[in-house]
């Protein structure tokens, strides 16, 4: 689960673009996995599962091309949210931004914009904060408040404290470029949260 936001004719050329790779990628597995038994012999056969791992690979290269369309952003519900790192709502948001029917004005697109703007100004700081918080095995509830997980090792457990900067720092980058685009076209972003 996540946040989907679109800019909906960008997107949609995207997608006309790049989905037939995608959908041939995945004709190309599922006819593999028919052509050797089905999924359940493939799953206990190590050999026959190696052959469809690699055209699960090509499967996995195509979505990633599809989905990197410069008219989409994703930030999922969990620890890889730009949104959690900055102590932002998604929900919060769309409350208060979202026209009935889920889309961003331009008028709040460019609201929008100035504050992550000035998020992207303090983002070190306030990385810097949310990697303590990890570190220490506390993380903060959508409600302010703040609960006991697992402490986070980062070097060890899921990459380095650089690897996520990187990460989230692109997220952030992403997703003001959207909002420009959005602004510069004059076409208002789609959200599904």
């Amino acid at each position: 689960m996540g946040a989907d936001i679109y800019l909906p004719s960008v997107n949609e050329r995207h997608e006309r673009e790049h989905r037939s790779l995608f959908d041939q990628m995945v004709l190309n597995r599922d006819h593999l996995i028919t052509k050797l038994g089905g999924r359940d012999k493939v799953m206990r056969d190590p050999r026959l599962s190696k052959q469809v791992d690699k055209l699960q690979q090509y499967v996995g290269e195509a979505y990633e091309i599809l989905t990197e369309s410069p008219g989409y952003f994703r930030d999922s519900y969990n620890d890889t949210s730009l949104f959690w790192v900055l102590g932002i709502s998604w929900w919060e948001i769309a409350d208060k931004m979202l026209d009935e029917e889920r889309n961003l004005p331009i008028e709040h697109a460019k609201e929008l914009l100035a504050f992550m703007e000035t998020e992207r100004e303090t983002f070190d700081e306030t990385f810097a904060a949310w990697v303590e918080k990890k570190r220490k095995g506390k993380k903060e509830g959508v409600d302010g408040a703040l609960y006991d997980e697992k402490p986070w090792k980062f070097d060890t457990e899921g990459g380095s404290v650089e690897d996520w900067r990187k990460m989230f720092r692109t997220k952030l980058d992403r997703f003001i470029e959207l909002l420009k685009r959005s602004i510069e076209m004059n076409e208002p972003l789609h959200w599904s949260v």
